[in-house]
């Protein structure tokens, strides 16, 4: 009898495109599935959207629950599932029809824990991922570390259920890669495939992706902050890895300062956030995993030059 994948789909208010993330589901060449839609207290259309498919196919099981987070919506679905193998799809994304059948059949094929494979986003290929490679543990947490096939998403994966269940997730703003990482190392073998598997939608002006600065992506840089100091003491061979996804993550928070003109350099958060950046320069350019781009960019922000720079690019539409 074939192994049945539990397919686990957070939604709250995606009226938009849940039907799209559901087809992509129950269109999949391999069968034996359940797809486990937790709505998360949605006030749109969505709950009733998902009852209607759930009516023409009995594979598709619904929980309704109160508003608690995504975090919270997938473990309540862990605990629900009754899949040996699980993956986890974000409501506006969908899956190819084949991703589940080639997974699974690498999983087993590798006697592997986990399954990591590429995606799409923007047209773009998100790890341009050329061969086939199957890692320990240790090497698969550097990955995610380095974003180097792949990273904290929970999504983009197929687990054997076992590694999964029973497992507190973590629900800080910014914090999949805590929960992630805490997967990778309940595993053994973790296989990275080339196959594009997923395609992500980009939600324009969202927190993480919206042009303005927004307070709560401040979170971001302390969790990770947080999560390097754990790492680094029970890793300690993993220091600089871990040093880069702290650092990346200041940066990232500096740009999308500097990109926001409404933002003044006096303001106390702006303020301690570039001094911070400036205090850790030399921690940057001797950082082996950053990028000359990216040390490029830690150069503009500690000058004050990115925020001029990134308006002439915009004023010519480079």
């Amino acid at each position: 009898m074939e192994n049945m994948i539990s397919v686990i789909v957070p939604a709250y208010n995606c009226e938009s495109y849940i039907v799209r993330c559901i087809n992509s589901i129950m269109k999949q060449t391999y069968t034996n599935i359940e797809c486990v839609v937790v709505d998360d207290g949605s006030n749109d259309k969505t709950l009733k959207i998902c009852e209607r498919l759930a009516q023409k196919d009995s594979r598709i099981k619904i929980i309704h629950k109160q508003n608690r987070g995504v975090q919270a919506a997938r473990e309540d679905a862990v605990r629900y599932c009754n899949g040996e193998y699980i993956m986890f799809v974000d409501a506006d994304d969908y899956l190819l029809d084949s991703i589940l059948e080639i997974a699974l059949r690498e999983l087993k094929s590798n006697d592997a824990d986990i399954v990591c494979f590429d995606y799409i986003s923007n047209g773009k290929r998100g790890f341009n991922i050329f061969e086939h490679r199957v890692v320990n543990r240790q090497t698969a947490l550097k990955c995610m570390l380095t974003f180097k096939d792949l990273d904290g998403n929970l999504w983009c994966k197929l687990y054997k259920a076992n590694i999964v269940k029973n497992l507190k997730f973590e629900e800080k703003r910014h914090c999949n890669f805590i929960t992630c990482s805490a997967i990778i190392q309940r595993a053994s073998r973790i296989a990275i495939i080339p196959e594009v598997g997923y395609f992500y939608s980009v939600v324009i002006g969202s927190i993480t992706h919206g042009k303005r600065y927004n307070p709560q992506i401040a979170e971001y840089e302390s969790t990770t902050y947080d999560y390097y100091k754990s790492i680094i003491k029970e890793n300690p061979e993993l220091e600089l890895a871990a040093e880069f996804f702290w650092l990346r993550s200041l940066l990232w928070i500096n740009i999308k300062m500097e990109k926001d003109s409404s933002l003044k350099r006096g303001d106390a958060f702006f303020k301690s956030k570039k001094d911070l950046l400036r205090k850790k320069k030399i921690r940057f350019y001797s950082n082996p995993y950053f990028s000359t781009y990216d040390k490029w960019q830690v150069g503009l922000c500690y000058t004050n030059l990115f925020r001029m720079i990134y308006r002439i690019k915009e004023f010519i539409h480079i």
